[in-house]
């Protein structure tokens, strides 16, 4: 066959493919494209083949192509927007984030507010108020409404209802004729009859109420005194049960500082049984069904949390903090009641025990490594600066006023709330899960790096404005004011050490290794809270510090990690070994009081023995020769090499009158901390055991407290803080990479099962490091 023909051949099977007559294609039918086609000569259809075939388009194509216009149109709104795309992955399309700076900027804002003072709230905040009143207007039994109602709660729709009737006369209807309530209260779910209560002896109970307000009161002033004891001489703990477990509780706390035999269990003779013959017979299982929180119930949860925290540790003490919450929640105590009228002194109580939970519940759950139980719905206005002998006159005149010439009692309390407002902040954003931080856009790198500076900045402002009667001075004569200065000047160095503590891991987490500011600022702070802890404990020896314990054992973790991040021959002569050794001197005295504080110890010997250094070693311990005798004529402190051989060998503490005209030279702000190993001078100075002045004069201010860069450094605050925190001490060479690796494994709480994992794993670390 010729190509011709077979071209020919093609080009007829081509014209075999004809398309369908008009009948065909409208009935939906084969067609086999005659002329006519088979279909009509059969069916005798006119066979047309008029209607022109309609090109045929992908619906799939179709669809793209509207989608990419859309995405254009999309992605042009957003480049007129203030947002950045965020990269996602290759199979999803990019998600839209606010700008990073942005996010610093709103956190920036928000750390500056920590040092301002409570905004007043605003009227829609006072809604519950209102809520309340209209609830009352109503003839409800219900124990529900009586609670405090939200904005979300139904009683706002009842509120509503009743705002619309309020124009209209309708008179109300009595409860006489109302129908019985199916949820009325039953018998079974009131309150049980009257306990029987057996108190302390009345010279004994005297005396506990005494120690209980020289010694807890002064730091949470949960009882106003004059209103207590004028309730306990009129005998109301016989007849009413609140106060009654209040005053036993009162008695309890007491009974910690008291050297009676009597406040001890009967059968056992430890100083650990002191109290629980009073606590135990308080119940705080909860209230009710039909009965309300009150104040005699906030007290006795406040009080409850201390002496469990004391006794046993802070996990029950944690829950119980909790239950305080909701309590005060129930009763609505957590929100500001500004009505435009005076305070009352009940209201004021209610506020000053409710602030003592929070601080509770903060400090605890940061010892825990766990969330804070109030969040944000909280905006209840600081305590009223007015000592409680002040207030019978004060009220007569509706207000709470303290003299302006005396320092107030009240002012470590409020000075403690402003300092909880940064911890709480930390604990909220820097310990946070990555998925919080994800809510709250701190997905990028470099955000701790902006958030730490803030936080040391608001840090710095709130040591600035602490009163000059709550400043460290170890010669104030005020033995009251020179505790409460001691355990605000702890709790400050605690919270710069964990606003710290958490930036060192992400420095290591950024690759290659190089010198951590934040390690040496948690350092410094360390040794500095030591320092005040043994001031403080030789002075007043039978005066353990609330919270001290935990700041304590914080320190003694930062510098035992910081001695293991050093070479091996350099960890038998490192000072620090010497400090942790003085924070477990102060920790074993405390124990006696505190028995929680003995868990702790015994953490901090355990991880000693880990290193498998010496168990004998000398350390310095404190002479007390020239304090106790006169015949010396000096005030110098005479040291002597001691080989300590047992844990129990504890230093004689000495007398309330040791520390007169003692100079203790320790870092302030983070940014002296941060300076403290980097300037000329500070070596004369170091954060170690108090120096013994000879001089009778207390000495002034900038004795305690030298000023920072004193010795040559011109850099000012702002200058330090625009510095990054990687490069502001880039020549330190003293620093290891061990160090972060401990600090990035360490538990971040004081959980036993947890420290017990970790004492577990570190040992073969140890091993292994030079």
């Amino acid at each position: 066959m010729s190509s011709n023909e077979e071209l020919e051949d093609s080009a007829a099977k081509k014209k075999k493919a004809h398309r369908p007559c008009d009948m065909c294609r409208r009935k939906k039918r084969r067609c086999d494209g005659g002329q006519p086609c088979g279909r009509c000569i059969q069916h005798e259809f006119n066979c047309t083949y008029q209607k022109r075939a309609m090109q045929r388009t992908s619906a799939a194509a179709s669809y793209v192509h509207s989608l990419e216009n859309r995405l254009k149109t999309v992605e042009s709104l957003l480049q007129e927007s203030n947002a950045v795309p965020v990269s996602g992955s290759p199979e999803s399309p990019a998600t839209f984030a606010p700008r990073q700076d942005q996010v610093l900027d709103i956190l920036t804002y928000a750390i500056r507010l920590l040092n301002d003072p409570f905004p007043v709230p605003h009227s829609d905040d006072l809604s519950f108020i209102e809520i309340s009143d209209s609830l009352q207007s109503l003839s409800l039994d219900n124990p529900v409404a009586h609670g405090f109602q939200g904005k979300s709660s139904q009683a706002m729709l009842v509120k509503a209802a009743v705002d619309l009737k309020s124009g209209d006369n309708i008179p109300n209807a009595p409860r006489s004729s109302l129908p019985p309530k199916q949820w009325s209260i039953k018998p079974w779910m009131k309150a049980p009859p009257r306990r029987t209560y057996t108190f302390p002896e009345d010279d004994l109970m005297i005396s506990l109420i005494s120690l209980y307000f020289d010694n807890v009161n002064i730091f949470f002033p949960i009882v106003h005194r004059p209103t207590f004891e004028k309730a306990f001489a009129t005998n109301t703990h016989i007849h009413h049960d609140g106060f009654a477990d209040t005053l036993l509780l009162v008695c309890a706390l007491g009974a910690r500082y008291s050297e009676d035999s009597r406040v001890h269990l009967p059968t056992v003779t430890e100083c650990g049984t002191a109290g629980w013959k009073w606590f135990d017979q308080v119940q705080l299982a909860g209230l009710p069904v039909s009965g309300q929180a009150t104040l005699y119930d906030l007290q006795c949860y406040c009080l409850a949390i201390q002496f469990i925290d004391r006794t046993s540790g802070a996990r029950a003490s944690w829950t119980l903090a909790g239950i305080g919450i909701r309590l005060g929640v129930d009763i609505g105590v957590h929100r500001s009641k500004v009505r435009g009228r005076a305070i009352t002194p009940e209201e004021e109580q209610e506020k000053r025990c409710y602030w003592s939970i929070v601080l509770f519940d903060s400090q605890l759950s940061g010892a825990l490594g766990r969330s804070i139980a109030l969040q944000y719905d909280f905006d209840l206005e600081l305590p009223l600066r007015c000592d409680d002998e002040y207030w019978e006159a004060s009220t007569r005149r509706g207000v709470f006023c303290h003299p302006s010439d005396k320092p107030s009692l009240l002012d470590f309390f409020i000075w403690q709330i402003k300092l909880n407002r940064i911890l709480s902040f930390v604990q909220k954003v820097l310990y946070a899960t990555n998925r919080s931080k994800t809510l709250l856009g701190l997905n990028f790198d470099g955000w701790e790096e902006k958030v730490v500076m803030e936080l040391d900045s608001a840090l710095n402002a709130w040591f600035d404005s602490v009163p000059m009667h709550l400043r460290w001075d170890p010669a104030c004569e005020n033995d009251t004011f020179f505790d409460q200065a001691a355990a605000l000047y702890m709790s400050y160095y605690l919270v710069q050490i964990l606003i710290h503590r958490p930036f060192i891991p992400a420095v290591r987490r950024a690759g290659a290794p190089k010198s951590f500011p934040s390690l040496t600022i948690c350092n410094n702070a360390a040794r500095a809270c030591i320092n005040v802890a043994e001031t403080q404990q030789r002075r007043r020896p039978n005066n353990p510090l609330i919270f001290g314990p935990t700041a304590l054992f914080t320190a003694g973790i930062v510098l035992l990690l910081n001695i293991w991040g050093s070479s091996r021959t350099n960890r038998v002569e490192s000072p620090d070994l010497t400090d942790v050794h003085r924070c477990m001197d102060v920790l074993r005295a405390n124990t006696e009081r505190w028995p929680s504080a003995g868990s702790l110890l015994e953490t901090l010997e355990q991880l000693l023995k880990v290193d498998h250094a010496p168990t004998v070693r000398p350390r310095k311990v404190y002479d007390p020769s020239p304090f106790a005798s006169s015949e010396t004529g000096t005030g110098s402190t005479s040291s002597s090499e001691t080989p300590v051989s047992a844990p129990n060998n504890v230093p004689h503490l000495s007398n309330p009158q040791m520390t007169r005209g003692w100079t203790v030279h320790i870092p302030l702000t983070a940014e002296d901390a941060a300076w403290a190993n980097h300037v000329d001078g500070w070596d004369e100075a170091p954060a170690r055991a108090p120096q013994v002045s000879d001089t009778a004069d207390p000495p002034n201010n900038t004795a305690y407290f030298p000023a920072p860069h004193a010795h040559g450094s011109d850099l000012n605050d702002m200058q330090y803080f625009g510095v990054p925190l990687g490069d502001r001490l880039a020549h330190d060479t003293h620093l290891y990479t061990d160090t972060v690796a401990f600090w990035s494994t360490a538990p971040t709480g004081f959980e036993v099962s947890d420290w017990d994992l970790y004492l577990s794993n570190i040992g073969d670390i140890m091993q292994t490091g030079t």
